[in-house]
C-alpha cells in the first residue's frame, strides 16, 4: 500500500461513515441482512453464485458481453 496514512484518514472520515450507513440502509430496505448478496438493477440475489451465473444475470440486465 503506497499511502497508509491516506487510507487511515479515509477509513475514519465522516464521509466514509455516511456512505457506509447509506449502503447499510439501502441493503436493509432491499431485504438484505447478510452476505453474500448482490444487487443487479432492481433485483437482489442472495447466496453464492458461480461466475457463469453472474455473467448471465449481468448480460440479461443489459451488460455487454466481454471476451472472457
Amino acid at each position: 500500500m503506497k499511502n497508509i496514512e491516506q487510507l487511515k484518514k479515509d477509513a475514519y472520515s465522516e464521509e466514509t461513515k455516511k456512505q457506509i450507513e447509506a449502503d447499510i440502509d439501502r441493503a436493509l430496505s432491499l431485504g438484505i441482512n447478510g452476505t453474500p448478496s448482490t444487487v443487479i438493477g432492481e433485483n437482489v440475489y442472495i447466496g453464492i453464485k458461480p461466475y457463469t451465473a453472474f455473467k448471465e444475470l449481468l448480460i440479461k440486465a443489459g451488460a455487454k458481453k466481454r471476451g472472457f
